[in-house]
């Protein structure tokens, strides 16, 4: 019924021609579209081959109810013409079954029960700048020369102290190494008075970047009563002063960080809390400061929250314990060390996106959990892309009743 004959044009570009015969229907092709995607997305394609029902209903289910992408017709045939984008992330579900059944269970809870926990550096923010590692929230004090070059140096003397760490200790004398490391560098920086205003010129001349599609999706789950926890072992004021200044600092969002108190006149005195936050002990930082928020978005449950859960090291999977919400949605961003890290990141999180990408998929898969997605006042990128964040579709021309926002974005897949 389906004859494809695929040739890799390149290692980011592959053509695919496939000729259907006279009882093909738009359903098969649109199944045989998505599934040969994300064979690719698994990079399993070699440069010849018969794609066949190998993954389950819920990937063209995605794309052709919820995203309603098909192929362009062309006379008999149909030309489908993938292309990978330097920024695209590779997405690796190693249970696809258990994928699926929690993203129904979500989908089910509709928005009203659904809550968002995010890491900051790594995951909300790229993990590479151009060739470099990008700055974390504490290095971002160095950019700018805001602050005094002996400060960074200081800092960087503690490295060799602490780190490595030793793999034969406990969690706990781990936490202790971690610990007496964020009091050491708190002290080097309260000795340099930072202030608010110094702290927000630094994240404003920082060049760490927010991930693609962060911003639409920060607005979308405001516009939807969202709660959105972003719990992290860095900078807290810094966050704050980052996200502001990138205007994404909105009210359904609270920061769990180590945070400064200042005085009258706006000078750092002290860190507040009684121990930092390390990436040990997210999951204590966050029950120490509350879990639900639900009062300030106009609703109350005392059922367990559904959670969406970002993170890019394994130790995020303990941000929100199965024990106390209902189901847990977690994607990995493995940035770093694939070979040696992936089969550790897909036996904890459900799915694992590869090659420091954008949210595109984050993004279709809350747009799909909520049966919605509003429309962002200025943004011109497309939200309906569960794949075509990755990949250059050829869709069909845009009927007359779809939206503006549709019509966008078919002009972007294609």
């Amino acid at each position: 019924l389906l004859k494809l004959t695929a040739r890799q044009k390149s290692r980011s570009s592959l053509c695919v021609r496939c000729t259907r015969g006279e009882n093909a229907t738009g359903i098969i092709f649109s199944r045989f579209f998505s599934e040969l995607s994300w064979y690719l997305s698994f990079e399993l394609c070699p440069p010849t081959t018969t794609v066949s029902s190998m993954l389950p209903r819920l990937c063209w289910r995605l794309l052709r109810k919820t995203h309603g992408l098909h192929p362009a017709r062309s006379g008999g045939s149909r030309l489908l013409h993938t292309q990978f984008r330097g920024t695209a992330p590779h997405v690796v579900i190693a249970d696809p079954a258990r994928f699926e059944e929690k993203l129904r269970a979500l989908k089910s809870d509709g928005p009203s029960r659904l809550e968002l926990i995010v890491d900051f550096d790594g995951t909300l923010t790229h993990y590479y700048n151009d060739d470099c590692v990008a700055s974390t929230t504490y290095d971002m004090i160095h950019e700018g020369g805001v602050f005094p070059a002996r400060l960074q140096e200081a800092i960087a003397a503690l490295v060799p102290k602490y780190y490595p760490v030793d793999p034969f200790l406990t969690e706990e004398q781990r936490l202790a190494v971690e610990v007496a490391w964020y009091a050491e560098a708190h002290q080097l920086i309260l000795s340099e008075a930072p202030t608010r205003a110094k702290l927000a010129q630094c994240a404003r001349l920082s060049s760490t970047r927010l991930r693609r599609g962060v911003p639409e999706m920060l607005h979308a789950l405001y516009q939807m009563g969202v709660p959105v926890d972003i719990i992290s072992a860095g900078f807290g004021d810094m966050i704050l002063a980052f996200l502001e200044d990138r205007d994404v600092l909105l009210p359904n969002l609270r920061v769990v960080s180590n945070f400064m108190a200042f005085n009258h006149r706006g000078v750092a005195t002290k860190f507040l809390g009684n121990a930092p936050v390390t990436i040990l002990s997210k999951a204590v930082a966050r029950a120490r400061q509350g879990r639900h928020r639900w009062e300030g978005y106009g609703r109350r449950t005392l059922a367990p929250s559904n959670v969406v859960l970002l993170g890019d090291n394994l130790t995020d999977l303990r941000m929100a314990p199965d024990a106390l919400h209902g189901t847990v949605l977690s994607v990995g961003f493995l940035n770093a060390q694939v070979q040696c890290n992936l089969a550790k990141f897909c036996s904890g999180f459900d799915v694992v996106l590869l090659n420091d990408g954008d949210f595109g998929f984050v993004n279709s898969l809350l747009r799909h959990t909520m049966g919605r997605w509003p429309r962002i006042g200025s943004a011109r990128e497309s939200v309906q892309n569960c794949l075509s964040s990755y990949c250059a579709w050829l869709p069909a021309a845009p009927s007359a009743g779809e939206s503006e926002v549709e019509q966008e974005a078919g002009a972007s897949l294609g």
